[in-house]
């Protein structure tokens, strides 16, 4: 008995770090992926294999683990403590009461599926559970997700800086093009940008622009970009870089146009995150119980799991 306990008690040690673990991880990456600035595969790559392990060390647990009070005990833990990396609010706490009680019922399902289930088949045991599982886990992503762009406009969770940097590069080169102006640097200033659109005006009207006087040019420039600020309703400061100008103005106006329901984006954009990340774990669904079965077997030729045979009393219904 002590062996067993002992047992026992490795594997809700295993199950608790690698999902805090893999918890903690995700913390750390969901705020840099809402930005935008995922750069590496790498990061990626150990985010998941992190949630793989976790979710393999849950099914291991949760099949082989007897005792009721340490399975509860570990589960319950191991959903509640990832919420203590953020602030205790109220979608945060609706979140932890639900993730600790259906994680419970996860656990149980596969519990009792292992009990009543004639044999031993991995397969037909973990499904009873581990789709709830994973739920759960994206649930706590989300929330991450979720106080990562509160305080952020909606153009800033629509389209991160990076992506917008991005484009502004791409399409910078076509636009000036097709306004015959000279290509214009996406770190060009908002003035550095309307001196080429006059200059270019100019040229084509003949003028040499190099004739003009310093100051007269300045003037020129400064007019433009207060005709273009009142017609269009825009905040322009010549000395702020374009990609930021353009990107501040489309934030304000995005704002704006949202009025008192831009408190609710967030959680529009938290739900969108949670059934996208939950789609996106149906991979590791599959992977859990193909090597969730290789431990076992794994497990078993270690001695550090018997087998041995068991009659199970069914109640049943009858006429």
């Amino acid at each position: 008995m002590p062996n067993v306990l002992a047992k026992e008690f490795i594997l809700a040690f295993l199950t608790f770090s690698s999902g805090v673990t893999a918890s903690w991880y995700w913390f750390r990456f969901v705020p840099v992926l809402a930005a935008g600035e995922i750069n590496d595969w790498a990061t990626i790559l150990i985010a998941t294999l992190l949630l793989l392990g976790a979710a393999i060390c849950f099914s291991v647990f949760t099949i082989l683990v007897k005792s009721r009070g340490i399975m509860y005990a570990t589960v319950a833990l191991t959903a509640g403590v990832p919420y203590l990396f953020v602030p205790a609010e109220i979608p945060v706490l609706v979140a932890f009461g639900s993730s600790v009680l259906f994680l419970i019922v996860a656990a149980s399902f596969i519990r009792t599926e292992h009990v009543l289930t004639p044999g031993f088949n991995t397969r037909k045991i973990i499904r009873a559970g581990l789709p709830l599982y994973f739920t759960i886990i994206s649930l706590t992503v989300s929330i991450y997700y979720f106080v990562a762009v509160r305080p952020k406009s909606i153009v800033d969770i629509i389209l991160p800086r990076p992506a917008f940097n991005a484009s502004v590069r791409q399409l910078s080169r076509p636009i000036t093009m097709l306004l015959g102006m000279a290509p214009i640097a996406p770190e060009q200033t908002v003035d550095d940008a309307l001196k080429a659109y006059v200059t270019s005006d100019l040229q084509k009207r003949g003028i040499d622009a190099s004739a003009i006087p310093a100051e007269e040019l300045t003037k020129m420039i400064a007019s433009v970009r207060e005709n273009l600020a009142a017609q269009f309703n825009l905040t322009l400061d010549g000395k702020t870089s374009l990609p930021d100008a353009i990107y501040q103005n489309i934030g304000a106006r995005a704002d704006a146009i949202a009025g008192p329901y831009r408190k609710y984006f967030p959680f529009g954009a938290a739900l969108l995150f949670f059934l996208t990340f939950k789609g996106l774990t149906l991979p590791l669904h599959y992977a859990t119980i193909l090597i969730t079965a290789i431990v076992i077997k794994i497990l078993i030729a270690i001695q550090f799991v018997k087998k041995q045979k068991e009659q199970v009393t069914v109640e049943r219904l009858t006429l």
